[in-house]
């Protein structure tokens, strides 16, 4: 039965996909419960597996030829993966309202949620590169969604780069499987390393899913015009696929090539440095917020992979840990963004003045995921970016606990004007003095807002349960 529950928190979605296509032409109000349904009981399979690790329950197991592993690390991505899909699903229930395609729409959420929780669980190069692509292809539809000329566009460029992405991971597949003679991950590590080539497919492949300079040119695009329920999933969490092949390429399946002094580390490190400057440097002439917040993703990218490529053990901690930090913070970013989009039609920076009089629990919310993606203490943020400094000092290159403070800097630039402008401003043009009428959200697109950003609260205390699986993780991870 504990084998199984992996299996079935993939398939359940993967199903439901299928029947609530078929539910939605039928009745709406069946299709939206088993969205729901499928989404929850995914939810709820996690917690459950969450549990079991944190009590020591480890293992790999084989079914219908497929390879899982069940560990710390597969139970963050799941666990994030979850729960932001759980919360845009409650979301889009009021979003979507009037939108069009929504069989089609809540069918692909839930293959892409099938996708990658199956990236989650991989025990091995074949089980991820299958789930990898079933995470990569589908989000073309949800990119789509909107058929405008800038959504043609953008879904074009994405899918493009995902085929590219895929043919070669699909090609460092086939070399693991001929030099390794397996693609299982907890041994193809040892012995003979894999040639260049293959290396190189894997950090292409990897990299453009995860967003990083400069394979990140569908991110923005792609980002600024699904509809945000979509770009809170794409944001906190597809992107984060791209970097879980970064650990398990770098920690699995060739860490020959990434030891102390390499110059493979150097280029990851170079590529991270320059993710997280160039991200936030093009946010702050950013002047739709979907936009900004979608370069503000290359740029936390750039964390996770500085994380990952400092080998150590702080540094990686700060690393898993930004995978939860991140997913809360930049989710209910997008949220936030789709709900004023949708009730003021704002999709302007500056036209946020004096929002926070009309919205002031919704402009709350934002400027609590603000401050925390500044990195300030109590909030999530802060904690993952206070181990990425350690594990710089770690590895003995406290440069990047300078590039670190300075991105942090850049951040307040972009991300804190919106919210003071929401609550001080100079002149507003959403109201006239004596003229102020609240207009919150309706409760289902608040409160997915509002659990989120508890979840920012919540991951600021430095004893929390996904610190501690990051903290089990990175142990295991670095005894190989």
């Amino acid at each position: 039965m504990e084998n199984m529950l992996p299996l079935a928190i993939i398939v359940v979605p993967f199903i439901a996909a299928l029947l609530s296509f078929a539910a939605g032409k039928i009745d709406k109000r069946m299709r939206d419960g088993l969205v729901f349904a499928a989404s929850a009981g995914a939810f709820v399979g996690v917690i459950s597996l969450i549990r079991m690790v944190l009590q020591g329950s480890i293992y790999t197991f084989k079914t219908y030829g497929l390879l899982f592993r069940v560990d710390e690390m597969s139970v963050i991505l799941a666990f994030v993966t979850s729960t932001l899909w759980l919360m845009s699903i409650v979301y889009s229930t009021k979003y979507m309202e009037g939108k069009n395609n929504p069989d089609r729409y809540y069918a692909s959420l839930l293959l892409t949620l099938a996708g990658c929780l199956g990236v989650a669980f991989s025990g091995g190069v074949m089980e991820l590169f299958i789930f990898f692509e079933m995470a990569s292809l589908v989000p073309y539809v949800l990119i789509l969604h909107s058929h405008s000329s800038q959504a043609h566009k953008a879904a074009s460029k994405y899918l493009y780069m995902s085929i590219v992405g895929g043919f070669l991971m699909f090609y460092g597949v086939v070399v693991t499987y001929w030099v390794k003679e397996t693609g299982d991950f907890s041994v193809i590590g040892s012995g003979e390393a894999l040639p260049v080539t293959a290396l190189v497919a894997f950090l292409i492949s990897f990299g453009i899913k995860g967003g990083i300079v400069p394979l990140h040119s569908w991110l923005p695009d792609a980002h600024s015009v699904s509809p945000s329920s979509v770009s809170c999933l794409l944001s906190g969490i597809t992107v984060k696929v791209g970097m879980f092949g970064f650990i398990k390429l770098v920690y699995y399946i060739s860490p020959a090539y990434f030891s102390e002094n390499s110059v493979w580390v150097d280029v990851l490190l170079w590529m991270a440095v320059i993710s997280i400057m160039l991200g936030s440097i093009v946010a702050i002439g950013q002047k739709r917020i979907k936009r900004m917040l979608a370069y503000s993703t290359i740029s936390q990218m750039g964390y996770i992979l500085l994380g990952i490529a400092l080998m150590t053990h702080r540094g990686l901690v700060g690393a898993l840990y930004h995978f939860f930090a991140h997913s809360l913070m930049k989710g209910s970013l997008f949220m936030i963004a789709g709900a004023v989009k949708h009730k003021k039609d704002i999709v302007y920076l500056e036209d946020f003045r004096g929002l926070g009089r009309e919205m002031p629990i919704t402009m709350m919310c934002y400027t609590v995921a603000a401050l925390s993606m500044v990195g300030i203490p109590l909030f999530s943020g802060f904690t993952s970016k206070w181990y990425l400094g350690l594990g710089s000092l770690d590895a003995g290159k406290p440069f990047y606990l300078g590039v670190l403070l300075l991105s942090s800097l850049l951040n307040v630039i972009y991300f804190f004007p919106p919210a003071i402008n929401a609550f001080f401003p100079k002149d507003t043009v959403h109201n006239k003095k004596g003229a102020l009428r609240m207009d919150e959200l309706h409760p289902l697109m608040l409160v997915p807002i509002m659990a989120l950003i508890a979840g920012v609260i919540y991951g600021g205390i430095f004893d929390n349960f996904m610190l501690e699986l990051a903290s089990k993780a990175t142990a295991r991870i670095m005894i190989r």
